[in-house]
């Protein structure tokens, strides 16, 4: 028999089966592995079967990348967040500081705290602006890959709006002290305003740093509450849901590999034993004490059930659970099966031609 026309190209699976061990997101090469004009029902069967298997392994790792790219997300705005929370507080204490700096005795440790409050805003900024480009990043990714997901893209917006507000904190932040001179010599000026000031004229200049600061507390609580409540969960459950997803991966994989090794596996058997095609199965059925099993060439052979205790036992359902290969019929949950050289095997084995049937049940 001609095999190579229908066998599989064992380099391309190979090829195939590394990638989907490779790095998530590398390119799955196609399941091109059959030629053109392959009329047999056995090699529509593997081609059907593992093209589905390889459709199955693609969603699986696109499953897993696009969790993998969300978690990454959430992180990354958690990040950002804790970064705008930092700073917020650092302001806040830099202002706290200009109003209760009169009733403070030692002038220099403050001066010292308000350097190191500074130096820690224009870090943090920066921090913030590493963590927004990589959002970025991440938020590209996802319109590019799953642009028809509406779901998908509402987090993508989520995202921007994480990436717009890190943004605004940091264009603020290095606004007021990114030149730490300048911010030290402006903080100084407002202290000594404060400072001179009394009455009501120290009220007036108080009164809208107060606010404020209250306005900064206020930005904080909501970030912090939003970190807590929403984004730690969601990555609680997202690390679940990559738990699950690589589960269904590997097991996909292995589904795909496996089904590589036992196509190879039948291609040898037939290599090392020459059959004919028209001798593959292509059915079988039961009838009272006979199993029929109809060849590819339109001839139907048969066997008394008495010859397999097991296949005769069973109910309905568990005949009906058989593997089709061009040299068998498996029945895996029987542990039997019937082997297609017994079908030309008048020696050895209980399968005849219909035509003979009778004559050998009597003898």
């Amino acid at each position: 028999m001609n095999w190579h026309l229908y066998s599989l190209s064992t380099d391309k699976l190979q090829m195939i089966v590394a990638a989907q061990h490779g790095k998530t997101g590398d390119a799955i090469p196609p399941l091109d592995v059959f030629h053109s004009g392959i009329e047999t029902a056995y090699t529509r069967y593997w081609e059907n079967r593992l093209a589905s298997l390889h459709q199955v392994v693609i969603t699986c790792n696109r499953c897993v990348q696009l969790i993998e790219y969300v978690i990454k997300g959430h992180n990354e705005t958690f990040k950002i967040y804790s970064g705008i929370e930092a700073t917020l507080s650092q302001r806040s204490k830099l202002l706290r500081e200009i109003i209760d700096e009169p009733a403070i005795v030692n002038v220099n440790d403050v001066l010292t705290t308000r350097v190191q409050r500074v130096t820690n805003c224009n870090r943090q900024a920066m921090a913030i602006i590493q963590r927004v480009a990589a959002l970025q990043n991440i938020v590209s990714w996802i319109r590019n890959n799953h642009v028809s997901d509406s779901t998908i893209m509402g987090l993508a917006e989520e995202y921007e709006r994480a990436v717009l507000l890190g943004k605004l904190t940091c264009g603020e932040i290095l606004t007021l002290y990114a030149d730490s001179d300048v911010a030290m010599d402006r903080l100084k000026a407002l202290s000594e305003r404060v400072g001179s000031a009394t009455g009501e004229e120290r009220q007036m200049i108080t009164e809208p740093i107060r606010e404020e600061i209250n306005w900064r507390s206020f930005q904080r609580n909501i970030i912090s509450a939003t970190k807590e409540h929403c984004l730690s969960p969601q990555i609680t459950v997202l690390q679940h849901m990559l738990e699950s997803a690589n589960v269904e991966r590997n097991r996909s994989n292995s589904a795909f590999t496996a089904s590589v090794k036992q196509s190879d596996r039948i291609k040898m058997a037939l290599l090392s034993e020459p059959q004919c095609e028209f001798e593959f199965p292509v059915n079988v059925s039961f009838e009272h004490s006979m199993v029929w099993v109809e060849l590819a060439d339109g001839r139907i052979v048969g066997a008394p059930l008495k010859w397999f205790p097991k296949l005769r036992e069973a109910n309905r359902f568990e005949r009906d659970q058989y593997q089709m290969t061009p040299v068998s019929l498996i029945w895996r949950t029987l542990n039997t099966q019937i082997h297609m050289d017994d079908l030309f095997d008048e020696d050895n084995n209980p399968l005849y031609p219909i035509d003979d049937i009778d004559k050998k049940i009597d003898l």
